[in-house]
């Protein structure tokens, strides 16, 4: 039976193996978006300042990425929660100047970013565990 292939979103985190798929597929979410991010800042370019976010999301996913970093994994967390707590603003009709409309994808983006930090300190674990 073919298995989802974004699933260890999800699951536990129990091997070096789980927590790399992990980080493989949190980079690729956070690649994904920078991507959709900087194709809507061209298209509209209301906020050249979103390509800042854009180039902070490409950069730590990078060093996620190839080094397994947990500082970049922490950084994309708190650039996931900034941005939604801008979106939050912006529903509840703040003045903030900036962030999106979509809650949803704010959510799972900081979902994203937490999977991440869970799976850059458990491969710390992993790898400093004897035996």
């Amino acid at each position: 039976m073919a298995q989802a292939k974004f699933s260890s979103l999800m699951s536990k985190i129990e091997t070096a193996e789980d927590a790399h798929k992990v980080v493989k597929e949190t980079s690729l979410g956070f690649f994904v978006v920078a991507a959709l991010q900087t194709a809507i800042g061209v298209v509209f370019m209301k906020n050249p300042w979103g390509l800042v976010d854009v180039t902070i999301m490409v950069v730590g996913a990078l060093l996620l990425r190839t080094f397994n970093s947990r500082a970049a994994a922490v950084v994309l967390f708190l650039l996931a929660l900034t941005q939604a707590g801008s979106t939050l603003a912006n529903m509840l009709g703040v003045p903030f100047g900036g962030g999106g409309s979509n809650i949803l994808l704010a959510l799972v983006m900081m979902w994203i970013a937490y999977r991440a930090i869970q799976a850059t300190f458990k491969l710390k674990s992993l790898s400093a565990a004897p035996g």
